[in-house]
């Protein structure tokens, strides 16, 4: 058994990370038949069937699962040797993925854009917009930035970098009194905003919407639908929005990034980190960080 060259391996962390042949195709520049053809090379040469095919989307079998994880460690290596050799500029170029929830990619990281590429012009931030928990581990993201507190069960390295804290929104003109409040639909009950309105809410009126992401209710309240709970930087970004009176900084949540520690000294994966925590305090009221795990 043999592994001819790092070019197989990164087929295969490729393929592990975009779940789909086309995706791992497009990743890497070439087509998916030579994708195919490849990732069919090297587990005839292993023996093994790295990855198994259900209903168009790809999975690593147990022998897969060995092979990703040396892979990760060569890959990790073999950047750090790059970063080493190389001058600063070069060591802070290439492909940072980033994955957070849409309040913060649209309102705190796409903002902060331009102070990124005036620092780092070499640089490309790959933003994935997604609520749920892409595995810092498999490297499906290098680094996240999210609102509930990791667990401490797991082996990422995990700081906090701000707080970011809420008001309840009106649209200016409307009568507040009137309005009902916007909430999140069931499986979203435990989030912080959900619950405080649960508790505050005791008008008779329904509530006409029930919705799984923050954008939303920011659209709905602009819009006119409705009250509910938003960050409050936003009055500041959109002039028709009011804080309900006697309704400012009825919570507040703390922001966590996480990154995975193979990489976190790795030049540009620094260069991120570094952007995001000060784009994040542009809007936080931002603590003393905290490191979970050091």
């Amino acid at each position: 058994m043999r592994v001819s060259e790092w070019s197989d391996l990164k087929v295969v962390l490729a393929v592990a990370r975009a779940k789909t042949l086309r995706a791992s195709a497009q990743s890497l520049h070439v087509d998916q038949s030579t994708v195919s053809r490849r990732l069919a090379a090297l587990e005839e040469a292993l023996g093994v069937r790295l990855f198994e095919r259900l209903e168009g989307a790809i999975t690593p079998t147990q022998a897969g699962e060995i092979v990703i994880e040396a892979a990760e460690q060569i890959e990790t290596q073999i950047l750090s040797i790059q970063e080493r050799v190389g001058n600063q500029d070069a060591a802070t170029a290439g492909t940072v993925r980033v994955t957070t929830v849409t309040t913060i990619a649209n309102h705190v990281l796409v903002p902060a854009m331009p102070m990124l590429r005036s620092q780092h012009p070499a640089l490309c931030l790959e933003l994935i917009f997604d609520n749920s928990n892409l595995s810092i581990t498999r490297r499906e993201a290098d680094l996240a930035v999210r609102f509930p507190r990791p667990s401490k069960d797991d082996e990422m390295l995990c700081k906090r970098i701000g707080e970011i804290e809420y008001s309840a929104f009106h649209v200016a003109g409307t009568n507040v009194e009137e309005l009902p409040w916007l909430t999140y639909e069931d499986s979203h009950t435990d989030v912080p905003q959900a619950r405080w309105i649960a508790s505050n809410n005791r008008a008779t009126n329904p509530i006409p919407l029930l919705v799984n992401d923050g954008e939303a209710i920011l659209y709905a309240v602009r819009n006119g639908l409705g009250k509910s709970l938003l960050p409050t930087f936003m009055q500041s970004r959109f002039k028709e929005l009011q804080i309900v009176p006697n309704y400012r900084t009825v919570l507040t949540r703390e922001v966590w990034l996480i990154v995975h520690p193979r990489i976190r000294q790795l030049a540009r994966v620094q260069a991120v980190m570094s952007w995001i925590t000060s784009a994040l305090s542009l809007v936080s009221r931002t603590k003393r960080s905290v490191a979970e795990k050091p």
